[in-house]
């Protein structure tokens, strides 16, 4: 009886752990190149 309620909430939790995990580990990752090293004002050049 016990198990049929606190199972589902442990997997729920674990679940929702990974996927937090996951979601901020892909937001705080460096970007693959430096947006910096770009020129941003290009006066007609291309």
């Amino acid at each position: 009886m016990l198990t049929k309620v606190v199972g589902p909430i442990v997997a729920g939790a674990v679940l929702a752990g990974v996927g937090l995990f996951g979601l901020v580990s892909s937001q705080t990752a460096p970007p693959a190149t430096n947006p910096a090293s770009q020129e941003i004002i290009t006066y007609g050049d291309r």
